[in-house]
């Protein structure tokens, strides 16, 4: 007999999939049990390499309840060579991955896509790699000073709608250097989640 606890409320995925981007307000709470989740990984000596929207389980009972799963691809924190995770949420230093990479801001990147997609309703690129053009004007803009947030919704002729907290938030995660992108800790003491 297996026993496994029960998440009635579905997906992250389908949530946003079937009801578009989510309010700050509502992303806020789920954006913040991920990142706590998260920590918990790497207080215990594992980094995720699979953190997406349908990695993310809901409570129908308890809306604020988040639970991440699926650690097939999981690691210790320590450098890595093997090029993992789903496509639209890995890293652009996983492309180069037989150069090595340290895990953990392989999470932050990952963790920074999926509050995009909660927030905005779509995804920001299909693949963080120069072979996509999104992801290739994404960098050619933020080279010329303009945040990730504000470089994405350019490629849509639309300005971002997000708070500023929000947009600083998701900025600090999309950082293509893997150096100067957010840490986890960061996220937490971050305004946008207080």
């Amino acid at each position: 007999f297996l026993f496994l606890e029960m998440c009635s409320g579905g997906e992250l995925f389908e949530r946003v999939s079937d009801g578009g981007q989510l309010s700050e307000r509502a992303a806020r709470p789920i954006a913040k049990g991920i990142a706590e989740a998260l920590r918990h990984c790497l207080s215990r000596g594992v980094v995720h390499r699979n953190v997406g929207l349908e990695n993310v389980m809901l409570s129908a009972e308890d809306p604020s309840a988040i639970k991440l799963i699926d650690f097939g691809l999981a690691c210790t924190p320590v450098l890595q060579y093997d090029c993992v995770g789903s496509t639209s949420y890995m890293a652009p230093e996983l492309f180069f991955a037989s150069e090595g990479y340290h895990a953990p801001p392989v999470d932050c990147w990952a963790y920074g896509v999926l509050v995009f997609s909660l927030l905005a309703g779509f995804f920001p690129f299909e693949e963080a790699k120069a072979s996509d053009w999104r992801f290739a004007k994404l960098a050619q803009s933020v080279d010329s000073g303009i945040g990730p947030c504000d470089a994405i919704y350019r490629m849509h002729n639309r300005s971002c709608p997000f708070s500023p907290a929000a947009r600083e938030f998701c900025d600090a995660l999309l950082v293509i250097d893997a150096n100067a992108r957010a840490t986890i800790e960061q996220c937490l003491e971050h305004p946008w989640l207080s």
